[in-house]
């Protein structure tokens, strides 16, 4: 049993077992799988009055890709409820 298992604990285990009389193993790989890494190099290319032009480059999946966040740049709309440093005229 690993206890507090953490990324750096992927990897192929063996085990092996040895008598007097003969030796056996066998070999598994391990993988863990941990929270996808934030994105990286994140900069505002433009914004205007309701969007603001984004880039960045995926971070680290850590074993668990994301599906589901663009990767490249593109538009996007801020929302009114949101108010915040790219959208401050909402």
């Amino acid at each position: 049993m690993i206890r507090n298992i953490q990324l750096k604990h992927s990897g192929k285990y063996v085990c092996v077992v040895q008598t007097a009389v003969e030796s056996v193993s066998s070999a598994a790989n391990l993988t863990v799988r941990g929270s996808p890494g934030p994105p990286e190099n994140v900069t505002v290319e433009e914004i205007t009055d309701t969007t603001a032009q984004l880039s960045w480059r995926e971070g680290a999946d850590n074993h668990s890709p994301v599906t589901w966040l663009p990767t490249s740049s593109g538009s996007y709309s801020c929302l009114p409820k949101v108010r915040n440093k790219l959208c401050p005229s909402l």
